[in-house]
């Protein structure tokens, strides 16, 4: 019995050990293949304000996983909120101005046209009336001529006729008969005076009618001046509602910034704040990481570097996560050289110049965090490290 104790406490060592073996990395790698080390990596923003202010909410705590866009955290917004209403009853009030200047140019356009169809048609009709005045006075000059004439006529006539009464040659009646005509004619001469003067009556005011109807024309296109400022008056209200909706846009915007959101979707991995503080522009309220997809920044030596290319398969190995093989592939290799960096623990390592090389991760599960030191088996050859 105690013999085979003793078989069976070695046995169990050795299985125990193995099982302990086998749940570490081991040593050594494939033949050719690339060791290198680093640590763990993920795309990290700083959620931070565009614009100065208290912070009154936050909305998530660390280790939170987010969405893109989720609203993290709100900044006091009371005085925006205020200028955001100010600015909107400033729109309201000028949204009705440009009607009104519109209306208003419609009327001037409409009055000045109608004073200028107005005192045009006076001019027509004036100048119509002073033409057909000349036409008169020329009738009526012609018909004085025509009396005058036919009044000298019965005067000679007269003359004439009293000569040859005295001689008896002619009979009274005959020398009446002579004087009705020399009145007739007379009356005659006097209507075509009186015709002309009225002729000339009829001009004058004909001719004033004309100077009046000019003066209103100079009135009319004189309020075309008005339709120019009733167009400034519209162009002026267009561009105070245009002003008003742009610092309507700008208060929302501010508005808008006092609600702070995650970029992308990813876990909360730091907070800075505290509900109340004080945040100025820039400063940073939340870190937010994408752990989806890590990434491992490794550095090897120039010999190695032919033997590395762009979608080269990596397997990586964590110490939190012994026995687990993660995997990889180089999605960016360095084109210049530099020294080792100085988290690197020895100076002969520190002063080697290595090319970096950037190995995406699969990190579906979310286990790898960063920060998490790593050490990867770029492939080379066929196959991978166990």
């Amino acid at each position: 019995m105690k013999s085979r104790r003793r078989l069976i406490i070695p046995v169990a060592i050795l299985v125990i050990g193995a099982a302990a073996w086998s749940l570490w990395p081991r040593g050594g790698a494939p033949n050719g293949a690339i060791q290198a080390s680093g640590t763990i990596e993920a795309t990290q923003v700083d959620v931070a304000p565009k614009i100065a202010g208290r912070v009154m909410k936050l909305l998530v705590r660390e280790g939170a996983q987010v969405r893109a866009g989720q609203v993290v955290a709100e900044l006091d917004a009371a005085e925006v909120d205020a200028q955001v209403a100010q600015a909107r009853a400033a729109v309201m009030a000028a949204q009705t101005r440009p009607a009104q200047a519109d209306a208003a140019l419609a009327l001037a356009r409409a009055s000045v046209e109608a004073l200028l169809t107005q005192a045009r048609a006076q001019i027509e009709s004036a100048a119509a009336a002073l033409e057909a005045g000349r036409a008169s006075l020329r009738a009526a000059e012609a018909n004085v001529q025509v009396a005058e004439t036919n009044l000298a006529r019965a005067e000679s006539d007269l003359q004439r006729l009293e000569a040859l009464y005295r001689d008896g040659a002619v009979s009274a009646q005959q020398l009446d008969t002579a004087r009705s005509a020399v009145k007739a004619a007379e009356a005659q001469r006097d209507a075509a005076r009186a015709q002309r003067d009225a002729a000339q009556v009829q001009i004058s005011a004909a001719a004033a009618v004309v100077e009046q109807a000019r003066a209103g024309l100079a009135v009319a296109e004189a309020n075309r001046q008005t339709v120019a400022i009733r167009e400034q008056d519209v162009a002026a209200a267009r561009a105070q509602l245009a002003q008003a909706r742009a610092a309507l846009q700008q208060a929302e915007i501010l508005r808008g910034n006092t609600i702070l959101t995650a970029p992308f979707a990813g876990v909360v991995v730091a907070k800075h704040v505290e509900i109340g503080d004080l945040v100025g522009v820039g400063a940073p309220v939340l870190t937010i990481a994408d752990l989806s997809q890590p990434y491992l920044r490794v550095f090897i030596s120039e010999t190695d570097l032919g033997r590395v290319t762009l979608g080269q398969p990596v397997d990586v190995r964590v110490d939190a996560f012994r026995g687990r093989v993660f995997h990889g592939t180089v999605m960016e290799i360095s084109d210049h050289a530099e020294f080792t960096p100085g988290n690197v623990q020895t100076r002969e390592e520190r002063v080697k110049l290595v090319f970096a090389v950037k190995v995406q991760l699969s990190n579906q599960d979310g286990v790898l965090k960063p920060g998490l030191p790593a050490d990867a088996v770029i492939v080379t050859g066929a196959g991978s490290s166990p």
